[in-house]
Parts: C-alpha cells; structure tokens; sequence
C-alpha cells in the first residue's frame, strides 16, 4: 500500500462577497517525503524570519509576507522533486447561486481535489497498488454537524 499526505489551507472566505476569490492551495507527497519537504519549510521560513525581524515563534502569514518572500518559498518548494503543489481558484462572481452553507460547500471543494487533481496524478504515475490518502486540512470548524 502506498501512503499519500495531502496538505491544503485555504485563503478568502466564502460567504462574503468583500474579497472575488477563495483558493484552497497545499501539496502532497508520499508519506515518507513530508519529512523533507517540512524540514525545508522550516529552514526556508526561520531565513524569511530573520530577514524581515519577526520573532521566531509568531506565526508568518502570507498575506504579511513581501512579494519576493513568497517567490523564494514557493520556488524553493518546488525544486524538491517529491513536492507536488496544487490549486483550487474560486472566482465568486461566476457563481449562480448564493453559498447556504460554507461548511459543505468547502467540503464540496475538497471532494473536487480528490477526484480532479489527487486521482488523475496517480493515474499519470501509474499506480497498481492501494493507496491511503492521509488529508490535512485547515480546522475550519469543529462542530460535529459541519464535520
């Protein structure tokens, strides 16, 4: 069995129209990998740290972050061979229908991640074995209903 880490967060929010767009972005990788792809995230983000004097336990948001900090990250990121990066782009004016519930409908968003970018990937590698898709997402929610 071949085992899969996926890693997403997304940025905007759904059910307000303020900002156009809501993306929910990360990586995957074989289980065995993350380890490489989290220490070099690590390394990469304690030198962006340094480099703009915030404190090395405070949180760095991207948001926050200069446009060329982002380019290192991201572009280090991607040099590792075992690095898979992803992007789901929502532009909220193009939606027909006014979002009732968020919660499902990130769910929704997830669903179309498994099935549009994580399943045609393993196809194009050729998988013949089991795989275990292990998701770590953004807590969005911890009521039982939205889970």
């Amino acid at each position: 069995m071949i085992e899969v880490n996926v890693f997403c967060d997304e940025s905007g929010v759904l059910n307000n129209n303020t900002k156009r767009y809501f993306c929910v972005g990360g990586f995957y990788c074989l289980k065995e990998e993350s380890k490489e792809i989290r220490i070099k995230y690590a390394r990469k983000i304690k030198r962006i740290k340094k480099k703009t004097g915030l404190a090395s336990l405070e949180e760095l948001k991207s948001f926050a972050m200069r446009e060329e900090d982002k380019i290192y990250l991201i572009d280090s990121l991607q040099q590792t061979e075992c690095f898979h990066g992803f992007a789901l782009l929502l532009d909220k004016d193009t939606m027909r229908k006014q979002l009732k519930n968020d919660e499902l409908f990130y769910n929704y968003l997830i669903n179309i991640l498994i099935k549009d970018i994580l399943l045609i990937a393993f196809e194009d590698f050729q998988i013949e074995k089991e795989v275990r898709i292990n998701i770590y997402a953004d807590n969005r929610n911890i009521s039982i209903k939205s889970l």
